[in-house]
Formats: C-alpha cells, structure tokens, sequence
C-alpha cells in the first residue's frame, strides 16, 4: 500500500471511528431565564424570569417568553435536531425607542446519558429588530442570534460536546434563522438545537494529515 493509500485510508476512519462512541442523550428537564436586556425601557422581569417585558406608552407591553419541552423527559440523539421548547414573542405596538436591541436567555438543561446526570448550563443572546410602527400601519418585528450560537463545551464520558443553536420552525416547519412575528399578536415557535461533539485535536490532525495527502495526491495525478 502506498503512502497517499494509507493516507487516505487514516483520512476515511477518522470519519467514521467516532460514530460508534455517540452516546443517546436524555434531555429530563429544560427551563430557561431572561436577563440582561439591552436597550428599551420599563424592563420586566415575570414569571422568575421566565418572561420579559419592555416598552412605554401604550396599553399592552412586548415580550418573550420561554417554556422548555421538558418534563417530560426524551431521548435524543448527537447531532439530531430537537426543540428545546417554545419561544414567545409578544408583538405589541409600543411607542419608538421603547423596544430592546437585545435579550439574554439562560438555559438550564439537566440531561442524563446512560443513567448518569449531568447538568448544562447554556447562554445565548437574542437580538431584537423592532420595527417602526407609524405612516400606513404596523409592520412586523425581526427576532435571530448572535452569530456564534454554540453553547460553552461540557463534558461527557470524557468528551466535549456543545449545544447549537439551529433557529426557530413553526408547525413542523422548517428550522428558520431568523423569526419573523406579527404585530398585534402572540407568535409561538419551537426553538430548535442540536449537540454536536467537539472534535478532540488529534482527530482534527488526522482530519488535516488526510486532507494534505488527498491534496498531494490529486496534483500528482494531474
């Protein structure tokens, strides 16, 4: 066997290797807290945090909301895409520079793998577009993440995974970036994320080694 044979060979099990060491996810409780809104005024704190409110001069404030998908408890496997529950923006018309440019939610996931517990805190910033209300009516307000959307890595069974998030699907629908809501109403979606394993450093050499030799290869036959 040639050099760019094994090469390719290291390249391919590298890929593959990892699979049969994915371990099947109970996610047993989700919750989430607000905090740390940034801009807006008359910020509210509800429910614990479970919900925030902002906005003046009119009768009825905007908001979020979150309520995690469990309990009830169920499985999910690495790199499978699940709610982690139902997010709520609350699109009420609210008098300009009233609204937030962005939410802090905290999400407390207590998951089991195997039997055993672990507990995963996770953080992600939501960003707010709230659009003007005023000329020939209403319009609808934007809701997305920050760029980077992975979660801190925590470990289990000695590897490191993230949560990521993936955006937002309504009625089954697919998983959208950016959320969409109208005025006047309580839009609901699902929040969707996924675990993803971190890839440990030698996989990444062995990812690079393969790659170069694939590289090398192909100019050699060219």
């Amino acid at each position: 066997m040639n050099k760019m044979s094994m090469l390719g060979g290291v390249f391919a099990a590298s890929l593959v290797a990892p699979a049969f060491a994915m371990p099947v996810i109970s996610v047993d409780s989700v919750s989430g807290v607000w905090s740390d809104a940034v801009g807006g005024t008359n910020i509210n704190y509800i429910d614990g945090g479970q919900e925030v409110r902002w906005g003046g001069g009119q009768p009825t404030q905007s908001g979020y909301r979150f309520d995690g998908s469990a309990p009830a408890a169920f499985d999910v496997d690495i790199n499978e895409e699940f709610d982690l529950g139902n997010f709520t923006h609350f699109n009420y018309q609210i008098n300009a520079g009233t609204g937030v440019d962005s939410v802090l939610l905290s999400i407390s996931m207590a998951i089991s793998v195997d039997g055993n517990p672990y507990a995963t805190p996770l953080s992600f910033t939501f960003l707010h577009e709230e659009t003007t209300n005023s000329g020939n009516g209403c319009c609808d307000d934007i809701v997305s993440f920050e760029s980077l959307v992975s979660s801190e890595a925590f470990e289990i069974d000695g590897a490191l995974y993230t949560l990521d998030l993936r955006g937002f699907s309504q009625g089954g629908g697919p998983t959208m970036e950016e959320l969409i809501t109208s005025e006047g109403a309580d839009n609901m979606a699902q929040l969707r994320g996924v675990f993803t394993k971190v890839p440990e450093p030698g996989t990444l050499a062995l990812l690079g080694l393969g790659l170069a030799g694939l590289g090398l290869s192909r100019r050699r036959k060219s």
